[in-house]
């Protein structure tokens, strides 16, 4: 009896394998673009664009870049197929966070830059691809909204002064889910950016445009193609201002003249008295030396009669060379989003063929909005805005 049991239980199971393993497979849903695309997440109704870009097995370096092939979706259509040049962004960000940012430019055939309108943003060649800080192991992130510079470029943007524009998209790069990041315009000089005046090695006319910038010094060419290990430790470069890069305010941040010499070693005693003016139009490696006097002498000028005026009298011979309505937008823009960074780096000032010194455009507010301090004479507790009115105001995208 306990025979025919045994057997009866054997016969039952092996025809239920049988019966199972005969069964059509249950189909697992791949999500896909409407041209076969692969997708590395699954979208669902998701209306924020979505990235998918490719670089043909290469690694992305820091700098230069790598060719690879963006493809733009919107609810898994098809909107957009690009060759792009990619590769890292960032100095801080890029060492401290776990989602870096890229810079990007768009390319023909031939691999030359050629400008491209994307997602209804005004044609160019130059863009950035901006996350959050997000640092895993010391379990930290900066804008946890990644909103606070598309909110900081659009309040400015809707004041008539020109700021990045830029959208929300969703991004994978070589199968990789990324995350969501800014996708945004680089600041540079163009007629649909800042608009002004060319300046070349030929140019006879000295007066513009230039565009500068108070920053973290730059790597410079010379880093070209060194190992991302290298950038992830380079702080050095980050305050290794020279004649090449940069030229020096004549005065302190006391307001005292400067009396040691410029340029001196990364972080040295000194080095925290000293504002440093970056070349970012024309670059600094073809700026002229003639271009370089007067944009240094122009500055020396402005900053001596600021210092040197009778506010009391009336003097306002400062004004002679500054925008002074641009300098108050700068200023307003920055206190009220209240940015940590603003005056001290990620700081553009502009000057156009025979025109006036101009603050801006502003950028960079990852660490505004009291996120990374709370200190100052407005807190959490004592905002223009209520955090509810604020979000209100901007979030009707």
């Amino acid at each position: 009896m306990q025979g025919t049991v045994r057997h009866i239980f054997w016969l039952g199971l092996i025809n239920l394998f049988i019966w199972t393993g005969c069964k059509e497979p249950i189909g697992v849903l791949v999500p896909k673009g409407d041209d076969g695309q692969v997708f590395a997440i699954d979208t669902e109704g998701s209306q924020i664009p979505y990235i998918v870009i490719d670089t043909k097995g290469a690694s992305i370096p820091y700098e230069p870049g790598v060719q690879a092939l963006m493809k733009i979706y919107q609810e898994k259509k098809l909107l957009q197929t690009q060759l792009i040049d990619i590769e890292y962004r960032g100095k801080t960000s890029f060492r401290l966070s776990d989602k870096k940012g890229f810079n990007f430019e768009t390319i023909d055939e031939g691999g030359e830059g050629m400008d491209v309108s994307i997602l209804g943003l005004p044609e160019e060649e130059d863009w950035r691809l901006i996350g959050h800080v997000v640092n895993k192991s010391e379990k930290y992130i900066w804008d946890r909204s990644l909103m606070y510079n598309h909110v900081a470029y659009d309040i400015s943007n809707q004041m008539g002064k020109y700021a990045s524009r830029g959208e929300f998209v969703e991004i994978e790069v070589n199968g990789e889910y990324m995350g969501v990041y800014y996708l945004c315009e680089k600041l540079k000089r163009d007629s649909r950016r800042i608009d002004i005046k060319s300046l070349n090695t030929s140019s006879t006319n000295l007066t513009g445009g230039y565009i500068l910038k108070i920053d973290k010094a730059d790597a410079g060419p010379e880093h070209d193609g060194k190992p991302l290990s290298y950038f992830l430790s380079n702080w050095d470069d980050d305050a290794r201002y020279t004649s090449q890069n940069s030229f020096r305010s004549g005065y302190d941040i006391f307001r005292n003249g400067v009396n040691f010499p410029a340029f001196g070693p990364p972080y040295n005693q000194n080095q925290y008295l000293e504002t440093y003016f970056m070349y970012e139009y024309p670059k600094a490696e073809n700026i002229t030396e003639a271009q370089k006097t007067y944009i240094a002498k122009y500055l020396q000028d402005f900053e001596t009669a600021l210092l040197q005026d009778n506010f009391g009298a009336g003097e306002r011979n400062y004004a002679n060379y500054i925008d002074i309505g641009s300098f108050v937008d700068y200023f307003l823009i920055n206190e009220l989003c209240r940015n940590v960074d603003a005056y001290r780096i990620s700081t553009f000032l502009v000057k156009d063929r025979d025109g006036k010194l101009g603050m801006g455009p502003v950028w960079d507010f990852n660490i505004g909005f009291d996120d990374f301090f709370n200190s100052g004479p407005l807190n959490l507790n004592n905002n223009l805005f209520s955090r509810k009115q604020f979000c209100s105001m901007h979030l009707s995208y």
